[in-house]
Order: structure tokens, then C-alpha cells, then sequence
């Protein structure tokens, strides 16, 4: 069958070829009625050998005129099929490129986020991360009388220098993917199960503290703040999903608000936060 599939083009046109010279000969033998002198004739002796060698010669010239210009177009015809098909190899192998080469700069810079967050997750000597100890900072309802909890919590998150670092190249690698499938930066083109799987693949590493202290980190005031596009991927990709909130706790209820219900994907406790919030 594979084989089939490959060459059809030219089984066709053999079979057409075929058929085209079945057609010729039986129209020759039609109209000249017949190649061969009469054979009751020859048995009489009567056979006449140069009406014999004229009707060879006319052979030659028909089957030359008539066939002669059919497979001509029957090559021509074949040109075009192999250039289409060299056409079709060619982008296949460009798109094959294209795509290692996206694979090799995702997985190099993931690689590069997941040292980083192996780096904040690391225990230190007191039983705590560099993560969990800035979460604890934000959680128990230490700054309950602010009146903007999100962006005093964002304000402190900003002077850790590991977990900033951290969360500029999960930046990066979001936009990197981001990019590589919508060239125009357009955040309202559909999401591609391809896109989604690469969005979701880095996702898989994240904690439920990172997603905790990246929604935090992605808070804006307005859209001209630099971290909207930041907010952008993290609710086309559906980022705070698997976060885990405590329901005690008010600041899950401001991050309910504060996002979009695309950020949440299936998380039905965040939701329903926020339509409790709305």
C-alpha cells in the first residue's frame, strides 16, 4: 500500500500511457484496415509485398506522429510531477528544520528554568526554601488592613533577587512559545493543542508555592505595566489551574478576582471564588 501511495502518480500515467497506445494501434488497424496483406491472397500467390512495405512504413509514421506527441506530453506531464514532489519534500524538510530547531532552543532555555527553580526550591539548613520562606510572608493574613494587598505583596516580592530571577525566565520561556506560534504577538489567536502541550510541559515542574507567588509576581495596575504580557500567558496557558488555595486565607479571593476564568482552567474552588467575589 505504501508503495502504492508513493508512485501513484506514475502507476497512472502507465496505465494511461497503455491504454493511449491500445487505442492508436486498434484505430490504425481500423483505418488501414489492417497490417498484414490479405491472407487469402497470399495463399492464392497473389500477395503484393511492397502494399506490405508500404503498410509497415505507414506504421512508423503514425505510430511516430500520433504516439510520438502523446508521450511527449506524458514526460512533460511527469516534469511537472517530480518538481511538485521534490516542491513538497523540500517544505516538509524546511518545516522538519523549523521544528527541531524550535525543540532545541525551548529545551535549552527550560533547562535554564528548571536549574533556577531547583535552585529556590533548595532546603536550606532551617527546613525551609528561598520559596516557601517568602510564601509565609504573604499568607496568614499578615497585611490583612491593605487596602491593595496584591501590589504591597508584588512590591515585596520584587526585592528577592533569586525568585525575580526565577520568574524573568519562565517569562521567557512562555514567550519564547508564545512567539514561536503566533508571530503577530496577537493573544486572541486560538490556543493550539501543539501550543498548549509545550505551555503545559512547563507547567508540569511548577509547585503550587511558585504558582502562589506567580500570580502575585504577575499583578498590574493598567495594561501599559510590563508585566501585562506576563498576565497575558499566564491566562492563556491557564497557569494558576493546580493552585491550590486555602479559602481562609483572603488573598485567593483578590487573585480570583484579579484574573481572568481562563487562568483558572477546571480549578472549580478558584472559580467559584470568583463568582462569589463578582
Amino acid at each position: 500500500m505504501k508503495i502504492w501511495k508513493d508512485h501513484s502518480w506514475a502507476i497512472v500515467m502507465l496505465i494511461f500511457a497503455g491504454v493511449v497506445f491500445m487505442a492508436v494501434f486498434l484505430h490504425y488497424l481500423i483505418y488501414f484496415n489492417g497490417i498484414f496483406p490479405d491472407s487469402d491472397a497470399c495463399i492464392n500467390n497473389d500477395c503484393n509485398l511492397d502494399v506490405f512495405r508500404e503498410k509497415f512504413s505507414h506504421i512508423g509514421d503514425y505510430f511516430g506522429g500520433v504516439l510520438g506527441a502523446i508521450f511527449s506530453f506524458l514526460s512533460f506531464i511527469a516534469v511537472l510531477v517530480t518538481y511538485q514532489s521534490n516542491k513538497d519534500a523540500s517544505r516538509e524538510q524546511a518545516s522538519l528544520l523549523k521544528v527541531q530547531k524550535f525543540e532545541n532552543t525551548f529545551f535549552s532555555i527550560l533547562d535554564q528554568h528548571n536549574r533556577l527553580l531547583d535552585k529556590i526550591m533548595a532546603i536550606d539548613e532551617n527546613g525551609y526554601s528561598i520559596l516557601t520562606s517568602i510564601k509565609r510572608v504573604f499568607t496568614g493574613g499578615i497585611r490583612k488592613n491593605s487596602s491593595n494587598f496584591l501590589k504591597e505583596s508584588k512590591d515585596m516580592l520584587l526585592t528577592s533577587q533569586f525568585i525575580g530571577q526565577y520568574f524573568r525566565v519562565l517569562y521567557q520561556v512562555l514567550k519564547f512559545i508564545f512567539f514561536s506560534f503566533n508571530p503577530d504577538g496577537s493573544y486572541s489567536n486560538e490556543l493550539t493543542n501543539e501550543e498548549k502541550s509545550y505551555a503545559s510541559l512547563v507547567r508540569s515542574f511548577l509547585t503550587n508555592d511558585v504558582y502562589f507567588l506567580l500570580a502575585i509576581n504577575c499583578y498590574c495596575e493598567s495594561d501599559e505595566d510590563m508585566f501585562y504580557s506576563y498576565k497575558k500567558l499566564v491566562e492563556r496557558y491557564s497557569f494558576l489551574e493546580h493552585l491550590r488555595p486555602n479559602e481562609r486565607d483572603f488573598i485567593f479571593g483578590d487573585i480570583a478576582c484579579y484574573y481572568e476564568v481562563n487562568a483558572f482552567g477546571d480549578n472549580q474552588v478558584l472559580l467559584n471564588l470568583k463568582n462569589k467575589k463578582s
